[in-house]
């Protein structure tokens, strides 16, 4: 149980730290990994990080019904949807250190003027919510509830794309990624359903 955690840890804090590193070089030894703008870069990869872990999320149960995944392996879902969570909590750490500086009042300017920052915000509570309640006595004192909860994953992918979508200025290359990626999973799901 300890070495899964460790593993699981170690894996999932491997992009935080590379970034983490990043970041202390270019501003102690000058160099120019992060680019230019440095606050932005590290504010888009830790936001593609956490819309990536959210398809990896969504992606174990279809594998799994495919044999692509072992059942043991199903044990790690909740370990990465949490994952996805702090690399979102992450990004609007981010974003309200260096953009807004914990300001309401700009806050609020950015909203009017962002639309799609407010959406972010809306998908970051909803993670916020399914990780809260990723623990087995979650499970327990919501009962069937939980599941119910839980699609909360579908809505904060949809508010994941438009917050992507609002924000391309000319290349639409990574958001189609991400949308392929998101709508082979929902579409595989209202498949099923409409199988059964």
């Amino acid at each position: 149980m300890v070495k899964q955690l460790v593993i699981s840890s170690v894996a999932l804090s491997t992009p935080v730290l590379v970034l983490t590193g990043c970041l202390w070089s270019d501003a102690t030894r000058y160099t120019y990994y992060l680019g230019a703008d440095p606050v932005e870069y590290s504010l888009h990869i830790l936001g593609v990080v956490a819309a990536l872990l959210l398809l990896a999320a969504l992606s174990f149960s279809p594998m799994r019904r495919l044999g692509w995944l072992a059942p043991s392996i199903m044990r790690y879902r909740r370990p990465v949807g949490v994952a996805c969570f702090f690399y979102a909590f992450l990004h609007a750490l981010l974003f309200a250190q260096f953009y807004v500086g914990w300001s309401t009042e700009a806050l609020v300017t950015e909203f009017a003027s962002r639309p799609y920052i407010l959406i972010g915000g809306g998908a970051v509570t909803a993670l916020g919510v399914l990780a809260a309640t990723s623990n087995n006595v979650s499970v327990r004192l919501l009962g069937a509830k939980w599941r119910v909860l839980h699609q909360l994953i579908y809505p904060a992918s949809g508010l994941f794309l438009v917050h992507h979508l609002w924000q391309v200025r000319a290349d639409y290359f990574e958001f189609v990624l991400f949308l392929c990626g998101f709508s082979l999973l929902f579409l595989e799901r209202l498949w099923r359903r409409a199988s059964r």
